[in-house]
């Protein structure tokens, strides 16, 4: 339980980094605009405090034998309700230098150590992402050059500014499952930030499995409609209860302040 609400609220935050549909893979970028940048946001369930997320994007990194771009989302949880102890996890992208999902990890704190539970490798070249869960090969799944890991899907999305209209796309897997994800951009409402008071957009992502619909995912983002682009809250309903992800600090260099796993 405590994975997939962290999942689904980062992911939701993620994806509001989006951008009007198209082959992703032709979408041009230069260099790592958000490099540097700290998102924090404290989650609640039924107004009680019940865990924190951490965003970070560390720019280019040499891991692996290569220089890649890194991105890091931190969850946790307090433990504040039943069946949800107490847990920390991350979820690691890495890029390429042409904006590609190279590897994509798990990782979940157990005492004082952090263990990679799992991780997926994009293998381009053979159209395969293979998934690997305790140091087994459990997926093999074909792919396509648009094809992203849900936390490199969100910084892809957003290489472009989005207005009200726009119609979003994404195909995102996590190596067991491959899932296509839509929504169109709508003009929100003022909303009182901790950046002040701000104009926004909203999404409502769809999210689809073999074609279906699925259901029980009742997702919502609010980010500021200016060039950033900052996801100020999100809301996600699902089978669990209601959870609300809210924007408690932005910092443009607050990654650079964080090394390694704490």
């Amino acid at each position: 339980m405590r994975k997939t609400i962290l999942t689904i609220l980062w992911v939701s935050i993620a994806l509001s980094h989006a951008a009007p549909a198209r082959d992703l893979s032709g979408v041009s970028m230069e260099g790592t605009p958000y490099a540097g940048e700290r998102l924090d946001y404290m989650v609640e369930w039924t107004g009680l405090d019940v865990g924190k997320l951490t965003l970070l994007d560390h720019g280019m990194v040499e891991e692996y034998g290569g220089t890649f771009h890194k991105l890091v989302v931190y969850g946790k949880t307090t433990g504040a309700v039943e069946h949800l102890y107490d847990s920390r996890r991350q979820f690691i992208g890495f890029m390429t230098p042409h904006h590609r999902p190279f590897r994509y990890e798990e990782w979940e704190k157990e005492d004082d150590d952090w263990i990679m539970e799992e991780w997926l490798s994009f293998l381009f070249d053979i159209k395969e992402v293979r998934r690997i869960k305790h140091e087994k090969l459990r997926n093999i799944l074909a792919i396509q050059p648009n094809y992203f890991d849900p936390v490199t899907a969100g910084y892809r999305l957003r290489a472009h500014r989005m207005k009200p209209g726009d119609f979003v796309e994404a195909t995102v897997t996590q190596g067991k499952y491959i899932y296509r994800i839509t929504t169109t951009v709508e003009k929100g409402e003022i909303m009182q930030t901790i950046l002040g008071p701000r104009e926004t957009l909203v999404i409502v992502p769809k999210i689809y499995w073999k074609g279906k619909l699925v259901r029980n995912r009742d997702i919502k983002v609010w980010l500021t409609d200016d060039e950033k682009q900052i996801p100020v809250k999100a809301f996600a309903d699902v089978e669990y209860g209601s959870f609300t992800a809210t924007l408690t600090k932005y910092d443009e260099k607050g990654a650079e302040k964080v090394h390694g796993k704490g």
